[in-house]
């Protein structure tokens, strides 16, 4: 999971302000989601969102959601991580962005295990629902207590 210059120059982040620290975060839980620790990946993810939050970094803001949408559905609860996929879904549609391809592949295949735990029609609306989230209602929902370790 690799952040491009590109992503951090496009978003509202005054040049002063150094995002890496987020993007560091987000790319840890990504290394220790991949090696099952679902403990750590949440606790990386959320400190990830929470500064990417303070930052107003809104593509760490998406990619932190999308984090835990993946742990979501690593401890087994589609229907939560469906609901942050399609709320970090809208983040990018309403910044005119998407996924980079070099973290499409683990994006997909987390949503993946979710709708095949919840079934299509299920994670379908599940997605729209958090689709119709605001930014801070899908940060809430990430970081809500049963959600985390």
């Amino acid at each position: 999971m690799i952040f491009t210059p590109s992503r951090i120059e496009s978003d509202a982040v005054p040049s002063s302000v150094s995002v890496s620290p987020a993007l560091t975060l987000h790319n840890l839980g990504g290394a220790v989601l991949h090696q099952r620790d679902e403990r750590r990946a949440a606790v990386c993810f959320a400190d990830g969102l929470t500064l990417s939050e303070e930052l107003r970094f809104r593509y760490g803001i998406a990619m932190n959601l999308a984090g835990m949408a993946g742990v979501a559905a690593a401890k087994g609860q589609p229907e939560h991580s469906a609901r942050l996929f399609g709320a970090a879904d809208a983040l990018f549609d309403a910044m005119g962005q998407v996924v980079e391809p070099g973290d499409r592949t683990e994006y997909d295949r987390n949503a993946a295990v979710a709708r095949t735990q919840l079934g299509a029609q299920a994670f379908a609306a599940a997605w729209t629902a958090g689709r119709a989230m605001t930014m801070e209602q899908a940060i809430a929902d990430a970081l809500e207590p049963a959600a985390l370790p």
